[in-house]
C-alpha cells in the first residue's frame, strides 16, 4: 500500500498489530509530505500501553496559511473546473482503494486511537468505502430551483461551493470524521483543508497516501496534524477561508464561532456533544433493549458525542432491565486493541487526560456519592489507559453524571411512570444530539419519537449510522445537518439569478 520514499525527513518506522511498517509522519500538503515550518513535532500514545508510537510534525499558523493557499489555488485552477462526472470518478476510485486496504487502515487506526480492531474494521471495510461512493453519486445532482415570476423576469437559484472548507476533526473516530467531511466537500466542489486531531493523527496520515494513489489533484485535500489553539485557531480565523467544519465539544464550538465572528463571519457546521436518553418501556424486549443500550454507552468505550448515558426505564421493568444490562457490560471484557478474546467488550480509553483529567474517574466518583453502583467505577491495569465499564442505577435527573457528557464508558439509569414525564425529562437537557426508544407499540414509538427534542431518534435500535441518513443535533448539540441530501445545503451556498427577458425601461 505504502509507496514510501525513504529519504524523505518524515519517515518513521512504527508497529502495527505486530508487523513493522513505515509510514509518513509530515504535514500533506499540496501531494507532498513535508516537514513542518517550525520543525516541530510531537508524540502520539498507544492507549494500550501509554507508549510512544512515533512523533508527527506539528502545524503552526504558517503551514495552515500555506495549505490554505494551495487549496485555493486547486479550486481556482483544477478542481472548480473539473466536471461533476469526473469528480465522482475519484472519489468512487478512492473509495474503492480504501476498501482494499481495509484491513491494514483498520490495525493503524486501532493501534493509535484504541478503539477494537473489529469496531475499526466496521469503519474502514463497510462505512467508509460505501460513503464515498454514496458521495459520489451526488456530484451530478446538485440542483437549483426555477421560480414563477410575474411580469417579464425569469428566476432561478444556482447551488455553488464556497470554494476551501476548513474541516477541524476529533479524536474518538479519526477515519469517519476524516472521510466524511472530505467526500462531503469533494462531492460538492469544494477542496478542503484537514487539520487533525494531536491525540490521534495517523489514521490521516495513512489516508494521504491513498490520495495520491487514487490521482485526486494536488492541493485538493491537504491534512495537517496540531494543536487547537494554534493550528485549529490559524484555520477558523483565516480572512479566506469561507467556511468550516467542525466536530467536537460544546465548549470549543462555541470558541469557534466567536472566533469567526471576529474575523471574516465564516459560515460553521458544528457537530458538537450530546447526552442521549435511552428509554424503554414496559412492553419493550427487555433483552434486546438491554443489548442495543449498552452497545449505544460503550461502543468507542464511551467515547463517542451519540452515546446513550442517559437510560430512563419503567418502573415495572427496572429490576429486569438492570439485571440484564449488568449481564451485558459485565461478560464484554476489556481489554487491549488486538485481544481477540475481548473484540466484543471495551479497548482503553485514548489517552492519560482523558481517563483522570478530561473527567471519567472524576466523574465516577462523582457518581458514586450521586447514586448506586451496579458495576464498575474502577480504573483497570497497570499500563494504558482503562476503566471498567460502569452502571450507576437510580440516579436523579439533577445529578451530574445525568446532566453532563462524561466521554467515557459511564451510563446513568433512573426509572419513570408515565409517558408523558418521560418525554419531559429526556427533553430536560441542554443537548440533543441523539435517542434511544424501545418499545414493541410502534405508535407510541412514533408519537415518543416527534416529541423526543434531537436530531435523531432511533426506535429498537441506538447509533445505527448510514450516509444516506443526515446527522446534527438540536439545541446545543451543533447546527446543520451532515450525510444525506442535507450535506448539500451545508457545503454549497444558493445564488438566485433574475433575468429580464423583455421589461424594458421607457
Amino acid at each position: 500500500m505504502f509507496g514510501v520514499d525513504e529519504d524523505t525527513p518524515d519517515v518513521q518506522e512504527i508497529d502495527v498489530n505486530g508487523n513493522k511498517l513505515k509510514i509518513h509522519t509530515g504535514l500533506f500538503i499540496n501531494g507532498k509530505f513535508i516537514s513542518s515550518n517550525a520543525g516541530k513535532k510531537f508524540p502520539t500514545i498507544n492507549p494500550a500501553t501509554g507508549e510512544v508510537i512515533c512523533e508527527v510534525y506539528e502545524a503552526d499558523k504558517a503551514d495552515v496559511d500555506a495549505a490554505v493557499a494551495v487549496a485555493q489555488k486547486a479550486y481556482d485552477e483544477v478542481w472548480s473546473k473539473l466536471p461533476p462526472a469526473k469528480r465522482a470518478d475519484l472519489l468512487w476510485k478512492l473509495g474503492e482503494l480504501f476498501g482494499q486496504e481495509h484491513q491494514l487502515l483498520a490495525e493503524i487506526e486501532a493501534l493509535d486511537n484504541g478503539m477494537k480492531l473489529n469496531t475499526a474494521l466496521g469503519f474502514t471495510r463497510d462505512l467508509i468505502p460505501y460513503r464515498f461512493k454514496y458521495a459520489a453519486g451526488w456530484c451530478d445532482k446538485i440542483e437549483g430551483k426555477v421560480m414563477m415570476n410575474e411580469g417579464t423576469y425569469f428566476s432561478y437559484t444556482r447551488r455553488e461551493p464556497y470554494g476551501v472548507i476548513g474541516a477541524i476533526t476529533p479524536w474518538n473516530a479519526p477515519f469517519s470524521q476524516l472521510t466524511g467531511k472530505i467526500c462531503m466537500a469533494l462531492s460538492t466542489g469544494n477542496t478542503i483543508v484537514v487539520k487533525t486531531s494531536e491525540k490521534s493523527p495517523l489514521s490521516a496520515l495513512a489516508f494521504c497516501e491513498l490520495v495520491k494513489k487514487a490521482g485526486i489533484p494536488d492541493g485538493v485535500i491537504n491534512i495537517v496534524s496540531g494543536f487547537g489553539p494554534t493550528a485549529g485557531a490559524a484555520l477558523v480565523e483565516h480572512p479566506t477561508v469561507p467556511k468550516v467544519t467542525f466536530t467536537g465539544s460544546v465548549r470549543t464550538g462555541k470558541k469557534l464561532v466567536e472566533m469567526s465572528s471576529k474575523s471574516n463571519l465564516k459560515k460553521i457546521s458544528l457537530e458538537l456533544g450530546g447526552k442521549s436518553p435511552a428509554i424503554v418501556f414496559e412492553d419493550a424486549d427487555i433483552e434486546q433493549a438491554a443489548k442495543w443500550a449498552t452497545r449505544g454507552v460503550f461502543a468507542l468505550s464511551g467515547q463517542l458525542c451519540i452515546a446513550s448515558s442517559r437510560c430512563f426505564v419503567h418502573e415495572s421493568v427496572k429490576d429486569q432491565f438492570i439485571a440484564a444490562y449488568k449481564k451485558i457490560t459485565e461478560n464484554q471484557g476489556v481489554g487491549d486493541q488486538f485481544d481477540p478474546n475481548s473484540q466484543a467488550g471495551l479497548g482503553p480509553l485514548v489517552d492519560e487526560a482523558q481517563l483522570n483529567v478530561s473527567d471519567v474517574m472524576r466523574y465516577i466518583d462523582i457518581g458514586s456519592k450521586e447514586a448506586t453502583l451496579v458495576t464498575g467505577g474502577k480504573r483497570l491495569g497497570g499500563k494504558g489507559f482503562y476503566v471498567a465499564p460502569t452502571i450507576f442505577a437510580d440516579v436523579k435527573d439533577d445529578a451530574t453524571i445525568m446532566k453532563e457528557e462524561i466521554f467515557g464508558p459511564v451510563v446513568a439509569i433512573n426509572t419513570f411512570k408515565t409517558e408523558d414525564e418521560v418525554i419531559k425529562r429526556a427533553n430536560n437537557t441542554t443537548f440533543g444530539l441523539g435517542a434511544s426508544i424501545f418499545t414493541e407499540n410502534i405508535t407510541r414509538a412514533l408519537r415518543v419519537s416527534s416529541a423526543i427534542q434531537a436530531g435523531t431518534v432511533w426506535v429498537n435500535c441506538a447509533n445505527v449510522l448510514e450516509p444516506q441518513t443526515p446527522f446534527g443535533g438540536y439545541k446545543e448539540s451543533g447546527w446543520e445537518r451532515e450525510y444525506s441530501s442535507e450535506y448539500l445545503n451545508a457545503y454549497t451556498q444558493v445564488k438566485a439569478v433574475k433575468v429580464n427577458v423583455g421589461n424594458r425601461l421607457p
